[in-house]
């Protein structure tokens, strides 16, 4: 989303008198379109399973919110992008681009923007929190409560606006007339002022972009991920001692480790993309294509990684396409909920039960 500044055409114009590179159009038109699609769908279903009352913990409050903020970018990112290129390149949908888009887009790239950043630093709280239940699983249900993660969730929400307000700023429509008989032709978007600023594309759009948003998080999260890794390898030489609780933990970190890094590989397009625009290096519209598009294969996979990796959310998602969903049904085909283990004490005899954080 934050490379579709320099991909977008940000005024409307009539019909090419050529059709777009097979970039323009089979990347940026028919597959984004395509793959928008699917993850609207799969990011739905991730909300509709993720909020029911069974699953909910502190780690699927947070793919909640994750969730959430993937399909606001997803939305925007079909209609400035995957719609457009499309209808552009066959020379139809002339009221789509001279009277809905220009109309939408000061509007839609704040939204998807500000989405995107939130989503970032999400990914970022996924992995604080399972570095917490992995390696300081004591501290767990004081750290990361239900509770505390909304409110962290809610934090990271706040950051993401406060960041993108600038970018209310970029964009303005305007009227259209024709040069002859000043009629009214529709409305075109153009950049403000403060776009046209060579002070705020520097430091605002180059290197905050590359710093905030790109460098910052993704060092957290390959320090954080590391940190988990070496915590699992150490719990698996421990196997026999580990309780249920702490197997299960393990499990649900793997999974997201997994959700890390795709994340990782299908940002590394935008990572170079934001070095290079930081130090004015000219960026092909092809790299620039691939690196969106492959953003959005990482929040299109999130729903395929929980459908093959999480047990639970399966039997969730079945249970709501077969039949209503009865909470009971959850714990009945086992003599005791393996979300819990006990742990007796050496200095008491009285047994703590903790009860899993994580019913993903």
């Amino acid at each position: 989303m934050l490379e579709s500044r320099r991909e977008l055409n940000w005024t409307s114009i009539p019909c090419r008198l050529k059709p777009l590179p097979w970039y323009g159009y089979y990347i940026g038109g028919v597959s984004t379109t395509a793959l928008c699609s699917f993850a609207i769908f799969g990011n739905i279903i991730c909300i509709i399973v993720l909020s029911r009352p069974v699953m909910k913990s502190s780690v699927n409050f947070i793919l909640l919110a994750l969730s959430s903020t993937d399909l606001i970018q997803i939305i925007s990112t079909l209609f400035m992008r995957g719609i457009q290129r499309i209808l552009e390149h066959h020379c139809i949908g002339v009221y789509y681009t001279h009277w809905i888009q220009p109309l939408l887009l000061p509007y839609l790239f704040p939204i998807g923007t500000t989405a995107q950043v939130a989503s970032v630093y999400l990914t970022v709280l996924v992995s604080i929190e399972r570095y917490v239940a992995v390696c300081k699983p004591f501290r767990a249900r004081v750290w990361f409560s239900w509770r505390k993660s909304s409110m962290f969730c809610l934090w990271v929400v706040f950051f993401a606006i406060l960041y993108n307000i600038p970018t209310w700023c970029e964009l303005v429509t305007k009227e259209r007339y024709s040069t002859g008989n000043r009629k009214f032709l529709g409305f075109t978007t153009r950049r403000t002022d403060l776009y046209r600023d060579s002070n705020y594309i520097f430091y605002y759009v180059n290197f905050g972009s590359f710093f905030v948003i790109r460098l910052i998080p993704f060092a957290l999260l390959v320090i954080l991920n590391s940190f988990i890794y070496h915590g699992i390898r150490e719990m698996n030489r421990k196997r026999k001692t580990i309780t249920q609780f702490q197997s299960h933990e393990v499990s649900i970190a793997r999974m997201l480790m997994l959700v890390v890094v795709v994340f990782l590989l299908c940002n590394i397009l935008t990572v170079i993309t934001h070095m290079l625009e930081a130090f004015k290096t000219p960026v092909s519209q092809l790299f620039l294509s691939a690196s969106n598009f492959l953003m959005l294969v990482s929040s299109t996979l999130n729903f395929v990684i929980y459908c093959f990796l999480s047990r639970n959310f399966r039997k969730v998602l079945l249970r709501l396409l077969g039949a209503q969903w009865n909470p009971t049904d959850f714990s009945s085909t086992r003599t005791r909920n393996p979300h819990e283990s006990k742990l007796t004490t050496n200095t008491r005899e009285s047994t703590i039960t903790m009860v899993s954080t994580s019913r993903i």
